[in-house]
């Protein structure tokens, strides 16, 4: 009997045990199914709590090692440049000449005292008056260069001089070529009744202009540069050497010989160097070839370069102008803003206190505009919002804020009612360059026109209908200019944020309709807008943060709640269903920073790579 139960024991324990695990592998199937299923990010493999700690607030970076690593200091450096290892120290040399020395003699002689091989120019022509005492000897000839309108080159022990004739030599600058204009303008006409003697209210209009053509000031700078005349402090000629017969009306008594013949003596003779050259024509004069030979250059902008040809001293100038202009046209701002909403509480319904925040420390700006027009500032700062600011919006107040901590003013307001970001973007903007940020959706509508004619009684409606669109959401233009030694930062600024309130139809569309059957069923809504924007040029310092505040809206929001069939019996309805009537009171903050990037790695934190590497899933990443 025991034989036999065994084996059907065991083969109902085996059947047991796989019904279980099969039941246990579907299970947690199911369960890894249902978990991947409620994952935002399958792919990554991410979850909702990854996203929120991606985009969590990120606490100051805190170098714990305050240790130096080796490894990051740049080995040491030769005192010496390179290349002058061999040249010998310049000996010191003294010269005090006038106008009666050539100035030729002047550079043989200043070579021969410092002991230095000279190759010279023979067209060289003139003279100068010019004193030296104990100056190094490359010192003196880059002096005497410079008065004379030469040029001059060392090579080893050799000095070479020459006259300083125009060469050519080309200039890399890379930039776009093109010609970018911007054009705005703000508008506020307040007139109910119009007519004559009828006329009320008020107008006010702001416009601004900016055309950014690089190359077409760069090649009137040159052509300045390039045509101006340079005189030198030499003279056109060498000094004239003439020989005079000194007593010429006294006869000299002509001595007699040993053998009584007279000898020829020669009369004496006076060497007389005049100190001023005399003009006239001499074809070996310095300036007649430089006069015959002019100054100019050409520019490629597809290749981004400048072919000058101009004398060394053209050259100088034209490289100290163009590694300017390079510094300057190449500098980048980068602009971080937010755009905030706050929906106010109850007990400050008038907006928010700014000086109640305790950021302020004596930085606050408060302006009081009327019909867009600044009346006044009270500010304790150095960087008040200049006198022609103008403001859009149902709104007479603005303020700014020249702090740096954003992240504590933004929870500092907070406190007045909740708060929700429109917008937060980040532009790298190049110098005097205008920068557009669209973050919006672009409301379609239709212009209607019905055109009605009647022949023999039949009608015949023609439709015409143009599409039109207006932006909801937020614009943000800037225009910043830079000013590099200062570290300060002029902007001209203009966001605005637009929302429809109402669509409203076009009251002659429905006449229209109404009027002729053939047309009916043709509807024209107009979109209402309800728009808010500043208009405004600053100036702040690199890296600071300026807020806009002030722009205060109301919001009616109408909730009705009854019990259906019930509520909607006229007279006693009203017992059953609930009216309320909610007035929301928001106030647009707007946050606006500026920091001038000396290098653009400097607009790549290292929060921006984290968030890249992790959320951004591209099989080929950038190398940040």
């Amino acid at each position: 009997m025991i034989k036999r139960i065994l084996p059907k024991f065991s083969g109902v324990f085996y059947l047991s045990f796989l019904c279980f695990l099969a039941f246990t592998l579907i299970t947690l199937s199911a369960c890894d199914l249902a978990k991947n299923q409620i994952k935002p990010d399958r792919g990554a493999n991410l979850e909702m709590q990854d996203f929120r700690d991606g985009l969590a607030p990120r606490l100051p970076e805190v170098n714990k090692d305050a240790s130096y690593n080796s490894s990051s200091i740049p080995a040491l450096q030769p005192y010496m440049a390179q290349g002058t290892q061999n040249m010998k120290s310049m000996p010191l040399v003294s010269l005090s000449v006038n106008q009666t020395i050539p100035l030729r003699d002047v550079l043989f002689e200043l070579a021969k005292q410092a002991d230095y091989d000279l190759e010279l120019d023979p067209l060289i022509r003139g003279s100068i008056i010019f004193t030296a005492r104990n100056r190094p000897f490359d010192q003196v000839i880059e002096r005497i260069s410079n008065a004379a309108g030469l040029r001059y080159s060392f090579n080893d022990d050799v000095l070479r001089v020459e006259l300083d004739t125009p060469y050519n030599k080309a200039y890399k600058i890379d930039y776009l070529s093109y010609i970018r204009t911007n054009k705005g303008s703000v508008r506020n006409d307040i007139a109910v009744v119009s007519g004559d003697g009828a006329d009320t209210g008020s107008s006010f209009e702001a416009i601004s202009e900016s055309e950014a053509d690089f190359w077409g000031e760069l090649d009137n700078a040159l052509t300045q540069l390039l045509d101006a005349e340079r005189g030198s402090l030499k003279t056109k000629k060498d000094p004239r050497i003439v020989a005079t017969e000194q007593n010429p009306d006294v006869q000299a008594v002509a001595p007699v010989s040993e053998d009584g013949s007279v000898l020829v003596q020669a009369p004496q003779a006076v060497l007389r160097v005049e100190s001023l050259p005399v003009d006239g024509e001499d074809s070996g004069s310095s300036n007649s070839k430089e006069e015959k030979i002019k100054q100019g250059f050409s520019i490629n902008k597809h290749a981004g370069l400048i072919s000058v040809y101009a004398s060394e001293r053209s050259h100088k100038e034209v490289a100290e102008y163009l590694e300017i202009v390079r510094r300057s046209s190449t500098a980048q701002v980068l602009i971080e803003a937010k755009i905030l909403e706050v929906s106010l509480n109850d007990e400050y319904v008038t907006g928010i206190d700014w000086a109640s925040t305790g950021l302020f420390s004596g930085e606050l700006i408060t302006n009081f505009f009327n019909d867009g027009s600044l009346l006044g500032t009270i500010t304790p700062d150095i960087f008040p919002i200049p006198t022609g600011t103008v403001i859009s919006g149902n709104t007479n107040f603005a303020v700014g804020y020249n702090g740096n901590d954003i992240h504590a003013l933004i929870e500092a307001i907070s406190g007045f009612g909740s708060v929700r970001a429109l917008a937060s973007p980040r532009m790298t903007v190049l110098n005097n360059q205008s920068a557009v940020l669209n973050v919006a959706t672009n409301q379609v509508y239709f212009e209607v026109d019905i055109d009605s004619t009647t022949d023999d009684g039949v009608t015949q409606v023609d439709v015409d209908s143009d599409i039109r669109n207006v932006p909801v959401g937020v614009l943000i233009n800037v225009l910043p200019s830079i000013d590099l030694k200062r570290r300060t930062i002029s902007m001209a600024i203009r966001p605005t944020v637009t929302s429809i309130d109402e669509q409203i139809s076009d009251p002659a569309v429905a006449f229209v309709v109404a009027n002729t059957p053939a047309a009916a069923g043709i509807i024209s809504n107009i979109p209402q807008l309800n728009v808010q924007e500043i208009d405004s040029v600053v100036q702040l310092k690199s890296g600071q943060a300026i807020v806009m505040g002030g722009l205060l809206q109301d919001r009616v929001a109408v909730n009705e709640e009854g019990v259906p069939v019930l509520s909607e019996i006229p007279v006693f309805g009203a017992l059953f269903r609930d009216h309320s009537d909610l007035l929301i009171k928001t106030e647009l903050v707007i946050f606006l920073k500026a920091t001038i990037l000396d290098s653009p790695e400097e607009s790549i934190h290292n929060t921006d790579r984290d968030l890249y590497r992790k959320f951004s899933s591209d099989r080929r990443p950038f190398k940040l």
